[in-house]
């Protein structure tokens, strides 16, 4: 198993509300939505998340980015994914794809779903998990997750920026994408 920090563990959460107390000394502290935000809580949020990503991470059109994830298979046909995102903008339809690739690079299966119902913490983080089920047409082998972020309205795929401790996917289609970690079912 592969973890890249999507998952926060009781250390990382405990951390977190430390943070939130020493804050909450503070008489104009306040939790509030992403979007409404004071500047402060921003640029924590954007200090946080610049540290992340001297380790890992991908940043889609400036303003979603990954900073980790983690893939787990459970039997029986279960794939578990944790994913660690910070959002600077949040715009209504955004959907991650996820795409599961064989050895040949052929799509065999995808885990897609929309960032609608994604409420940030007051840095602005989102902690998402998804479970995919794997048809049993689906065979067994070795596969590579391909991710990225899809803007319906706009017809076309956020832009991806920088990258670390993941790569690009080559030119074509999916150029805005990121593969991910290689792993077998």
């Amino acid at each position: 198993m592969d973890n890249h920090g999507a998952k926060p563990t009781s250390d990382q959460l405990a951390s977190l509300n430390e943070v939130c107390k020493l804050l909450a000394v503070d008489p104009k502290f306040q939790v509030m939505q992403v979007g409404q935000a004071p500047p402060k809580q921003l640029h924590l949020g954007w200090i946080i998340r610049e540290i992340g990503l001297l380790r890992f991470g991908a940043v889609f059109s400036g303003a979603l980015t990954l900073l980790g994830f983690q893939i787990e298979v459970r039997e029986p046909g279960n794939i578990v994914m944790d994913l660690r995102w910070n959002l600077t903008t949040k715009r209504p339809g955004w959907v991650v794809f996820i795409h599961f690739l064989d050895e040949n690079g052929i799509q065999r299966l995808q885990g897609d779903y929309s960032l609608d119902d994604a409420v940030p913490d007051p840095l602005g983080f989102v902690y998402s998990r998804r479970i995919i089920e794997v048809p049993r047409e689906v065979g067994r082998g070795t596969y590579r997750v391909r991710l990225g972020v899809w803007s319906p309205k706009e017809g076309r795929r956020l832009r991806l920026g920088r990258i670390r401790g993941c790569q690009r996917e080559p030119s074509g289609p999916n150029h805005d994408a990121v593969l991910l970690k290689v792993f077998t079912i």
